[in-house]
């Protein structure tokens, strides 16, 4: 076994360990492995036939079926202790550290790969949210996979890549509509420095597939509630909460109280209750386009402020299952120089914006959902390693061990 791999076998190793231990400490509490959003919950209706459901037999618009259909596999395959969730979420960190080691020896070096291999297997809230029924582990999965299978179909010239790109895609979008906008304009990467007629072909497998993998959502959502939903009402909810909260009170109990204050809101409150979905959701929608239009220069700053949030170095003081000052610290010993690296990465390549147009769009787009909307850091988890995977790379160029500064940004094809 070379140097090479057994540095690849080490890293993978103590990604698994480090996922493992931190499960181990958090789970040994009960108390500590909750239902977050209630995805385990619809997870145990659908395998027990009560259907879609938040509560026995009353189907729900409230969440995207994706993460749920995930759980609701992993106990029909391994029962339905809560545990197998974090397990699997750990064995996902495993995979998709070794999918980022793979973009990265095809974007950049094998140098780039061993580093984010290393920074992955330690990045502290990779472990930390892996501990969580949050979807976030599984969704940043999903987006290496599908940036390894788009560089795959370049390489390989095989357009069954392009299928399996849009049945990556359309389940992202699935546990998390947020990605809609980027797994849009994938195909248009199709289209760049590749001979028309296979362009063409792997245009319409991704989306042919795509939408048969996605389509049953919303037909399901017609004969369930009479209107065929694309997505949920969730983001509709977060918007409208973020026009009547003032972004600093956020989190606090400063929310609730605002929350309660208004009236309108308390109105879609008791439609959601009630749950007639479909006229919560145009209610959350009228409401929210009649607040922007009354006050549309504070939207704009509150987007500006949601962008900054989302990529802040630090998290806000609040009520966190840890110490704050501990919070603080783990957070500036990773994000404080990852996320400043990664722009330094972004922009020292530049020049391979065709290259790298899947990476490029994916933090813009994903950043411009978030901006529009509703923004906390945890948001950000699932292009995190597209970050470390451009900082990894601007590490290994600026480090005194580069022989060749530079040559990171220069494509692998034009390196040999």
């Amino acid at each position: 076994m070379s140097g090479f791999k057994r540095a690849v076998f080490f890293f993978s190793a103590l990604t698994l360990l480090t996922r493992l231990v931190f499960i181990a400490h958090f789970s040994h509490n009960p108390a500590n492995i909750l239902d977050v959003d209630g995805y385990v919950g619809i997870a145990r209706s659908l395998l027990s036939g009560q259907g879609y459901a938040l509560e026995p037999g009353v189907l729900t618009l409230e969440r995207s079926p994706g993460f749920p259909l995930w759980i609701a596999f992993l106990f029909l395959v391994f029962g339905g202790n809560p545990l197998v969730v974090l397990l699997g979420n750990a064995v996902l960190n495993v995979v998709t550290g070794l999918l980022l080691a793979w973009l990265a020896l095809r974007l950049f070096t094998r140098r780039c790969a061993l580093i984010v291999l290393a920074v992955w297997s330690v990045y502290p809230f990779a472990v930390y949210y892996g501990g969580w029924n949050y979807l976030e582990t599984f969704l940043l999965f999903l987006f290496t996979a599908l940036l390894a299978a788009i560089y795959k179909w370049r390489e390989s010239r095989n357009c069954l890549w392009a299928g399996g790109c849009g049945i990556l895609a359309a389940l992202a979008g699935l546990v998390n509509p947020a990605a809609l906008p980027w797994i849009g304009v994938i195909p248009l990467w199709f289209f760049i420095r590749e001979e028309r007629s296979r362009a063409w072909r792997a245009f319409w497998l991704y989306s042919l597939l795509g939408v048969a993998v996605y389509a049953p959502w919303p037909i399901r959502n017609q004969i369930a509630f009479g209107k065929p939903v694309l997505t949920n009402i969730h983001g509709g909810l977060n918007l409208y909460q973020a026009l009547i909260v003032s972004p600093d009170d956020l989190g606090t109990p400063q929310q609730t109280r605002d929350f309660d204050a208004d009236s309108y809101y308390q109105q879609i409150m008791l439609v959601m209750q009630q749950r007639r979905y479909i006229e919560a959701n145009e209610m959350l929608l009228r409401g929210s386009l009649a607040r922007i239009k009354a006050r549309p220069f504070a939207y704009l700053s509150s987007c500006a402020y949601r962008v900054v949030k989302l990529w802040r170095l630090y998290p806000y003081q609040r009520a966190y299952p840890y110490h704050y000052r501990i919070i603080f610290w783990i957070s500036l010993l990773s994000d404080g120089w990852i996320i400043p690296l990664a722009l330094l990465g972004l922009w020292g390549a530049r020049r391979r914006w065709r290259e790298l147009f899947p990476l490029y769009s994916a933090v813009v787009l994903w950043t411009l959902a978030y901006a529009l909307i509703y923004a906390v850091m945890r948001y950000r988890m699932p292009v995190m390693p597209v970050m470390i995977l451009f900082a990894a790379a601007a590490l290994d160029d600026f480090l005194p061990w580069s022989r060749s500064p530079g040559a990171r940004w220069v494509s692998p094809a034009g390196r040999r």
